[in-house]
């Protein structure tokens, strides 16, 4: 991804609500970046329904919440090898009861940084914007975030609310990845 003379290394996908593809979509860009030999993270840092770990088989006792708490860990000690060559992946780590206020942290910039600095590109699988405010939270300190949209799922006032939220943080909206297949498996999901 390259805008003028400006190269992206971090996005966060997101979606307006749950059952949009939002994971899927953050783990095949990872892997599709990492297949092109780009040394690729993937991070789960939707900490309130995790399934990278489950994605790419992986434990999740530590990652991304175990950082961002725990000062005494290193990027080293929460990143994990996938079996896909270049592929990287910070699992969600153990379930936080405050993933806002760690995404808001000062000490979740740094990582950002520290990580942009390790890898050639960082995606941030994210929750979705318009049900909490995690996005929002960390999209300014990334280079874009791209926003899932599913045909026949994602609803319009939704989307327009997604965009809003994300323009009133100044993040940097590079466009939308559009589904037009229809799998009824995503319609349990949470975010209650």
């Amino acid at each position: 991804m390259q805008n003028f003379d400006v190269r992206t290394k971090s996005i966060a996908i997101t979606s307006a609500a749950p059952s949009e593809g939002k994971s899927t979509t953050a783990a095949n860009l990872a892997v599709m970046f990492a297949k092109l030999g780009m040394k690729t993270l993937l991070v789960d840092a939707d900490m309130r329904r995790p399934t990278a770990h489950m994605t790419f088989e992986l434990n999740n006792t530590m990652g991304l919440s175990n950082i961002l708490s725990v000062k005494q860990l290193s990027v080293g000690e929460i990143v994990q090898e996938s079996n896909i060559p270049y592929l990287d992946v910070i699992t969600s780590g153990v379930k936080a009861p405050n993933p806002s206020e760690l995404l808001a942290s000062a000490r979740m910039k740094k990582l950002i940084n520290v990580l942009e600095n390790l890898y050639d590109f960082v995606v941030f699988d994210m929750p979705p914007a318009s049900t909490v405010t995690d996005v929002q939270l960390v999209a300014g300190e990334l280079d874009g975030v791209a926003i899932v949209v599913r045909n026949n799922v994602t609803d319009k006032k939704q989307l327009k609310r997604t965009i809003e939220l994300l323009e009133k943080v100044d993040a940097n909206i590079m466009g939308c990845i559009y589904f037009s297949e229809n799998d009824s498996s995503y319609t349990d999901y949470y975010y209650t």
